[in-house]
């Protein structure tokens, strides 16, 4: 419930203040600067366990996750609408996104298969400690890049003021947009198709996927990993085959992006 309000309370809130922002820097590179180390500190108190008691530890949960959603949206949305102001050449600005979409599938390939693995290992079987400390690089790593991408970084495509609108007229005009409206209908059953078979894959390794037959079905594959020194998984063979079922997702959703990209090419 939280991240449902935040996602259409603070999205459509930050977007059209970052589109309206004037500065030495531009408009988007500013939110990415200014954000950076506060998304970072927030992101380690999101995934830390204080000593509070259960409502307590309730409470502390929904405050600093609405705090990161709302740090997150004023931080991604800039920075996503950044190659839209880095050049005018639509062929660079599919470039940087297609840069954008590898490096993204590459991250939750990495999140779903190892993460786990590497918290118990950091955390020696302590699941909570293993988060605080696995959370506490990604966010030093994350701020450090999110400063890299401000440094490197210069907004070349400036509108001048006869492309100047007011938020009135913005919302008016997506409103008249049916392809846009079509795109946002379709999106949000996407994203919600996306979150339920998420879900229901948990559930399901939880509680359907039989332990004895999924170990002897996945040894071939963590045997291999055990004989050149990678114990990724320890002695849990649900949290091996999540993550093996996952990678082989990736894998082939990958696959299919690119070939559906390269036939469209040859088409078009």
């Amino acid at each position: 419930m939280v991240g449902l309000i935040a996602g259409f309370g603070f999205n459509p809130f930050i977007g059209a203040i970052a589109d309206r922002t004037r500065s030495k820097w531009g408009k988007f590179r500013p939110w990415i600067l200014f954000t950076a180390i506060p998304l970072g500190i927030c992101a380690l108190l999101a995934f830390s366990t204080p000593d509070f008691s259960y409502k307590g530890k309730m409470m502390y949960a929904a405050a600093t996750y609405s705090l990161l959603l709302l740090l997150y949206a004023a931080n991604n949305l800039p920075y996503a609408a950044l190659s839209g102001v880095i050049t005018g050449d639509m062929k660079e600005r599919n470039s940087l996104s297609s840069y954008r979409f590898v490096a993204v599938m590459f991250a939750q390939f990495f999140v779903q298969v190892f993460m786990l693995p590497i918290i118990l290992s950091v955390g020696k079987g302590d699941k909570a400690a293993g988060i605080e400390a696995v959370m506490t690089w990604l966010a030093i790593i994350g701020t450090v890049m999110l400063l890299i991408t401000f440094l490197t970084t210069r907004e070349r495509v400036i509108p001048t003021a006869e492309q100047e609108s007011s938020l009135k007229n913005d919302l008016k005009d997506l409103i008249g947009n049916r392809p846009w409206l079509i795109m946002l209908l379709v999106t949000t059953f996407i994203f919600i198709t996306l979150a339920m078979k998420g879900g229901s894959y948990v559930y399901y390794f939880n509680n359907y996927v039989d332990e004895t037959s999924l170990t002897h079905f996945i040894s071939p594959i963590t045997g291999f990993f055990h004989s050149i020194g990678m114990n990724f998984f320890g002695e849990e063979p649900k949290s091996a085959g999540f993550g093996l079922f996952n990678a082989g997702w990736y894998y082939h959703d990958d696959y299919g992006h690119y070939f559906f990209k390269k036939v469209c090419r040859q088409v078009w």
